[in-house]
């Protein structure tokens, strides 16, 4: 092991080839966002950006400097040094390393600075990296591989160009893909600490590949460049429990994304973005803030993902970044390859659905609960099945025409009975007079055992809770089936709350002077169900990767997340779900506390 201090003189041949190498890390350009990437101590990270935004390059290079124990987060290198109190989390990196800061490196004295106890080098289970990609480095294009996507394997040059060349042991062979690698800081001694391992491994793995083949021993980090399949990062996952690994998956959103949004982005901590992308972002939102660092309010805080464009890239002159992409045919395919933009390329359904805009906060804009007043129209609506668990909302809709989901629940129909469903129902509806009462057309169909339709059960029942002062009554009747209708105007009412931003903010003029209000859909920040649905319910795909490049677009939806879409669906193309017309003197409820008169709540 060489001492990069020492003076030139001093140094064999040897020795000075191997600072040269090393002096060649110091070419890679440091971004803000890059920065702000490798302080991430996240245990599962998704670097998502534009196309050339430097990913696949940032991930590589900050491995190497994992391998040299230069990275600047501690518990990132394969080097580190820990407290062997196991209650205190502080961690630290050699003294050597260039990037750490000067309060992450290890003391002298091997005492933590933060508890006063004694450090120790973290003792590795694994010392195997594992690199994932659509091909192997040594693949060649074929049927029976998936080198028909859109690149060929990446991650592999981009390693060895940062890599130094003498820590190579043993480069990737035809038969044998894996790197073995001398470890840098073999045989170094750190005080009265002596680090003993040899040699760093690091595979490199396909993903047309038998997913048993990903089973075996535990491995430091794992890397994915592109979306790998579920059932592939299911078995690698667990891979890295033992050694408090981490996983990492870069991918431009554009290419064939399946179930890395809801698995990943939508369950992130923490959201990282470049400049460049809350500038883009505010443009195209105003109403919108948007940080650069957005901690959420997600319960899995261990993953986190950053955000970069094309633009972020230092080295792409942005002339000719503008001249590519504003050339392009396909305006939203453009924004998701510069911009790394998830929703313009993911087979969601309501693309246009965002937690931040369309869930509302319920005490804010009505802190007594919803309004009972005769100027308001009131629905339910229920996506009825024998054993799936139903999914019923309750919602308004005020005279400008904007409609709310202010109840929702989820009942197991195997665990409940139609009559206690119905029970609950009533009780949680109070006195309003329910304008559609629909549910869907399963439940039409005659029961093999009483000869009569959960429909007319329910009618009856509500009729009875009714008569003992429970409840409303009800008129269920089976919902539209035929068309999409329901589905046009939920994604129109979804862009007119981007549009407007908040309740009650929905009057606008024509071209013709006159006063206009645009249809909106708010959802209660009780009724969470309904907004993961909204999210989340996409279009069905292939599980073959090679067969969603080759194939056309399925035209059939999931069913997982459709049943609360398709309650508020049918309440939307049903005729009698419109607004009451408003007289002239008619002035909307105010924002906040509203007392007695016809506003009065129940």
């Amino acid at each position: 092991m060489i001492d990069i201090a020492a003076t030139i003189e001093t140094l064999t041949p040897d020795e000075l080839m191997k600072v040269d190498q090393l002096a060649r890390i110091t070419d890679f350009i440091w971004t803000p966002t890059f920065g702000k990437f490798v302080s991430l101590k996240h245990s599962v990270i998704g670097l998502f950006t534009g196309n050339q935004a430097m990913k696949t390059s940032s991930v590589a290079y900050q491995y190497v400097l994992r391998m040299l124990g230069w990275h600047p987060t501690p518990i990132k290198n394969h080097l580190y040094f820990e407290c062997e109190n196991e209650d205190c989390p502080r961690a630290y990196v050699i003294e050597s390393s260039p990037f750490a800061r000067p309060r992450d490196k290890r003391p002298e004295d091997n005492i933590c600075r933060r508890c006063g106890s004694k450090l120790r080098i973290r003792p590795r289970v694994s010392h195997t990296y594992r690199f994932c990609a659509a091909t192997l480095p040594s693949d060649k294009p074929g049927k029976d591989i998936v080198a028909i996507a859109e690149t060929r394997n990446t991650i592999y040059p981009e390693f060895r160009k940062w890599l130094p060349p003498f820590m190579v042991k043993r480069d990737i062979t035809h038969r044998n893909p894996a790197m073995v690698l001398h470890d840098f800081n073999r045989g170094r001694t750190f005080g009265d600490l002596v680090y003993t391992n040899a040699e760093i491994v690091v595979e490199f793995f396909g993903y047309h590949q038998d997913v048993q083949d990903a089973a075996g021993v535990q491995r430091c980090s794992i890397w994915c460049d592109e979306e790998p399949p579920k059932a592939l990062f299911d078995e690698l996952m667990p891979r890295l429990m033992m050694d408090r690994g981490d996983f990492i998956l870069s991918l431009t959103p554009a290419n064939h994304i399946s179930w890395t949004f809801d698995t990943i982005y939508e369950r992130a901590a923490m959201i990282i973005r470049s400049s460049t992308i809350c500038d883009y972002m505010k443009k195209k939102y105003p109403q919108r803030n948007f940080e650069e660092i957005e901690k959420t309010d997600s319960k899995v805080k261990h993953i986190a993902i950053v955000l970069a464009a094309t633009d972020d890239n230092p080295t792409m002159p942005k002339d000719q970044i503008e001249e590519k992409y504003l050339t392009a045919d396909d305006p939203d395919t453009a924004e998701t390859r510069r911009y790394g933009i998830f929703t313009q390329t993911l087979g969601n359904i309501f693309k246009k659905f965002d937690y931040n805009v369309h869930v509302i906060n319920a005490g804010e804009y009505f802190p007594d609960g919803m309004y009972h007043t005769s100027e308001w129209r009131y629905g339910r609506a229920i996506d009825y099945h024998q054993r799936t668990p139903w999914a019923i909302i309750w919602a308004a809709l005020s005279p400008e025409n904007e409609m709310f989901v202010w109840q929702e629940w989820n009942p197991n129909p195997e665990k409940n009975t139609t009559e206690s469903i119905c029970e609950v129902v009533a009780q949680q509806s109070g006195s309003r007079t329910y304008t559609v009462d629909l549910i869907d057309r399963l439940a039409a169909q005659n029961q093999v055992n009483t000869n009569t339709t959960v429909i007319e059960d329910m009618n009856r029942i509500f009729r009875r809770l009714q008569g003992e002062g429970i409840g409303n009554g009800g008129r269920w009747r089976d919902w539209e089936t035929r068309n999409t209708i329901g589905r046009n105007r939920v994604m129109e009412r979804l862009n007119n709350g981007l549009t407007v931003g908040r309740p009650f903010n929905n009057r606008t003029v024509d071209k013709n002077g006159n006063k206009v209000y645009l249809p909106t859909l708010w959802i209660f920040n009780n009724c969470m169900k309904t907004a993961q649905s909204l999210k989340n319910w996409s279009w069905d795909e292939y599980r073959d990767p090679t067969m969603r490049i080759t194939k056309e677009k399925k035209e059939v939806p999931k069913q997982k997340f459709s049943h609360f879409c398709t309650a508020i669906e049918a309440m939307l193309k049903d005729n009698q779900w419109r607004p009451i017309v408003k007289q002239k003197n008619y002035a909307p409820p105010p924002v906040g506390r509203f007392q007695g008169g016809r506003h009065a709540v129940v």
